[in-house]
């Protein structure tokens, strides 16, 4: 009995844990028509640190422009709060995939995307590059900011490009249910839209 209500706690603490890995889901601000020059100004951002993605980043920033008021920053928190979301759903969407299939092929290249996603939006890697992508975009003012926010984000995310580029490789070669999930596809391109607006935030 005593090792059974031992058992039942281990659980309740395991499944608490898991619960409570990825928690706390930033919000990103209410979308909004952009102004003219709300517009520009992000058409500048996505120009200036984009290449090949410039347009789809305009695409996904557009309906939070005018949230934006020329601050480098805040469109940078923004970027990497739809990042940060998209992981999260899609880390819910292959836990789903797992309880439903009960599939052991998936304890390996799969299972591991799982933890891959974990480290790459959860935890207190991501809560700190949170609040310090926060502080930074308190003040529109660059010389206001201090370096060593900017170094937490951006060793987060290259942290994250790292963890989710790792999962896109294990399953380039496999016929996976994950790669076929609703937010899957959509990860990759927000992440290569955060990591270089993070990158250009000035100090």
């Amino acid at each position: 009995m005593a090792v059974a209500a031992f058992l039942l706690l281990m659980l309740t603490i395991t499944v608490g844990f898991n619960a409570s890995l990825c928690a706390a889901a930033p919000a990103v601000p209410g979308k909004a028509p952009a102004s003219a020059a709300a517009a520009a100004f992000l058409r500048t951002i996505c120009n200036d640190t984009l290449k090949t993605n410039a347009q789809s980043c305009y695409d996904e920033l557009l309906p939070y422009a005018e949230s934006f008021k020329g601050n480098d920053a805040k469109v940078a928190e923004v970027a990497a709060t739809i990042f940060i979301t998209k992981v999260r759903a899609t880390l819910e969407e292959m836990r789903g995939v797992n309880a439903k299939e009960m599939d052991p092929s998936l304890d390996g290249e799969e299972g591991g995307c799982i933890q891959d996603y974990e480290v790459a939006a959860c935890g207190k890697d991501t809560d700190l590059a949170l609040q310090s992508l926060s502080l930074l975009s308190y003040t529109a003012v660059a010389k206001e900011r201090f370096p060593d926010d900017l170094r937490i984000v951006n060793n987060w995310m290259e942290k994250a490009e790292i963890y989710v580029n790792q999962c896109e490789m294990h399953l380039a070669h496999e016929d996976s249910s994950y790669t076929k999930l609703p937010h899957y596809n959509s990860v990759v391109l927000s992440m290569k839209i955060a990591g270089p607006i993070i990158k250009a935030i000035k100090t």
